[in-house]
């Protein structure tokens, strides 16, 4: 939910810096007026009825098979989707990828998109690292990175593997990555573990009526400053 609606809406209210000073931890960026606008927003969304019930209680995997079996009409996600549940797509399923609506009058570029990516990592202390290495090359050649993109219905972070003929799935995606001005990614959700449970929580109070908009923002901030003045844990910034 953070990723699919709260923090587009405040890259479109205020831009992309906006949402980078709350990775970077900066006091009153967590409850600043474009994260207070994004939690009506999802709010007024709740209100409306627009989110499943029993929705905050499933897994990833079961709310995709909600949206795979026609049950929901949009799902915040990303392009592992098609690989994911393919062995649940009913014949001819077809999906398409679009961008959170933008705010009108807002400052954000309407192109930025969020990119998420799966590292591969050769261990210091494992053995063969020349080979690991050349294999890394190899499935990251154009060729193989083609080939990846077909075969996994997912798209790979190397120049021109989204070129020639995609997936029907992954058209709007690759657009939209091509187009962007700016990815953004969520960051701060590896970097401080303790910090993304918190605002997931907060979150979740938000979509169960059992805070408002500006309470909701309020417990994000006391979670991102409490992070912050914690001395122990390693701190890092969004250039």
């Amino acid at each position: 939910m953070l990723r699919g609606f709260l923090f587009p809406w405040v890259i479109s209210a205020d831009g992309l810096q906006a949402y980078n000073d709350a990775q970077n931890l900066k006091t009153g960026a967590w409850s600043s007026p474009a994260f207070l606008q994004a939690a009506k927003m999802v709010a007024e969304l709740r209100d409306k009825g627009c989110f499943e019930k029993g929705a905050m209680g499933m897994s990833h995997t079961e709310s995709q098979m909600e949206f795979v079996l026609g049950k929901a009409a949009m799902i915040p996600c990303g392009t592992w989707l098609g690989s994911e549940m393919k062995g649940q797509l009913p014949k001819g399923f077809h999906m398409a990828f679009i961008n959170a609506p933008v705010i009108k009058g807002g400052k954000g570029n309407p192109t930025i998109t969020s990119a998420g990516v799966e590292t591969w990592i050769i261990p210091k202390e494992g053995k063969n690292h020349d080979t690991a290495a050349d294999f890394f090359k190899f499935m990251t050649s154009l060729d193989m990175a083609k080939k990846f993109v077909a075969q996994k219905n997912t798209l790979m972070a190397i120049k021109g593997s989204d070129s020639g003929e995609l997936p029907l799935d992954l058209v709007g995606a690759a657009k939209c990555a091509r187009e962007a001005s700016a990815l953004w990614d969520m960051d701060y959700a590896n970097w401080y573990q303790t910090l993304r449970k918190d605002q997931e929580s907060a979150m979740a109070a938000l979509l169960n009526k059992e805070v408002t908009p500006a309470e909701c923002i309020a417990q994000m901030e006391t979670a991102a400053q409490r992070t912050a003045k914690d001395s122990t844990i390693p701190k890092h910034q969004v250039k």
